[in-house]
């Protein structure tokens, strides 16, 4: 159970041993992602890492564990890093959906030669179509996380910078609408909630149908960006 202690433990820990860590595996994450540059010229990703900031530990800490709740693993110093996964994190944002597998693979390419290794991938999604259809998982490092309506879409990749480190990253795929939802909901929600507050009603009244509203929007940006490309050279080449 999380007490002052234990807090000031854990964030100690965290300020002296693992953000020297941290911070460059999650730099050195982007840069690596940033130089595969036939997916970057034909994707243009914005890329961007950062690590945890001391007070946005401490908030969930509390959070998740203030409450009395017991972690799978003890929390202590040294399974710190296993109990919350976020401590690093790059996060990698596309124009087109449908792009997300190009820079998906550029980081399995990367994994494959040796630079990380992947560690679990969770897909973040609302849709309630796809929630009812049956969903085939061929990884069991897969998982799938449903969320309710004014929340956003996803895709989580936890890799390790080697097979015996503890040190690990989390790579998260979105599109732009993916990220101004995910935006809109970690300020007018999360955050709210982090403050030991509730949302506005009305707020989380509108953040359903604009969720709808957007994750269509989201479809046919994909869906004409797929039609413009059948009209195009292959990869792109009069760019």
């Amino acid at each position: 159970m999380l007490d002052e202690t234990l807090e000031q433990e854990l964030l100690h820990h965290y300020d002296h041993e693992l953000v020297g860590q941290l911070e460059p595996f999650a730099r050195n994450v982007a840069e690596t992602l940033r130089t595969d540059l036939v997916s970057v010229k034909e994707v243009r990703p914005l890329i961007v890492w950062r690590v945890k900031s001391r007070d946005s530990l401490r908030r969930k800490l509390r959070e998740e564990f203030g409450g009395g709740a017991e972690p799978d693993t003890p929390l202590t110093p040294d399974t710190l890093i296993e109990n919350v996964q976020d401590l690093a994190g790059v996060r990698v944002i596309v124009h087109d959906r449908d792009n997300i597998d190009k820079m998906v693979g550029v980081l399995e390419r990367s994994a494959a030669e040796g630079c990380w290794v992947l560690f679990r991938t969770k897909v973040i999604d609302w849709d309630r179509d796809i929630r009812k259809a049956p969903v085939e998982v061929p990884d069991a490092r897969v998982e799938h996380e449903w969320v309710e309506r004014g929340s956003y879409r996803s895709r989580h990749i936890t890799i390790k910078k080697s097979t015996f480190s503890p040190i690990r990253c989390e790579v998260q795929f979105r599109s732009v609408i993916e990220e101004a939802m995910f935006e809109a909901h970690h300020r007018l929600i999360y955050r709210v909630r982090q403050h030991e507050l509730e949302p506005l009603p009305a707020v989380e009244e509108m953040l359903g149908p604009m969720t709808e509203m957007f994750s269509s929007l989201d479809n046919m940006v994909s869906d004409c960006y797929r039609w413009t490309r059948d009209l195009l050279p292959e990869n792109n080449q009069q760019r």
